[in-house]
């Protein structure tokens, strides 16, 4: 959750892992989706800080009381069918 109630927000995303380490293609990944968010934010309205990785058990309870989900499975790419949003094009 934002810190203050007005413009610009500082925001910290932390993105849950499905296990207690990423591989090199999953930083690769993340580190493209944390630029794609960098470049569509608006500076004066939104400041991110930090995208951070992180296992579930390493989620401290205070970091969790402060956030809210956002549920992307609908955004996901299945094989040779779009069910969502496209994967970024690889470079």
């Amino acid at each position: 959750m934002p810190s203050s109630q007005d413009p610009p927000y500082n925001l910290n995303v932390i993105m849950l892992l499905r296990g207690d380490k990423i591989s090199a293609e999953q930083a690769e990944a993340l580190e493209r989706i944390e630029d794609v968010i960098r470049a569509v934010l608006d500076p004066e309205k939104v400041i991110l800080e930090s995208i951070e990785p992180l296992a579930d058990k390493d989620l401290l309870a205070s970091e969790y009381l402060a956030t809210r989900p956002l549920f992307f499975e609908y955004l996901t790419y299945q094989g040779d069918e779009v069910t969502g949003a496209e994967p970024p094009p690889r470079t």
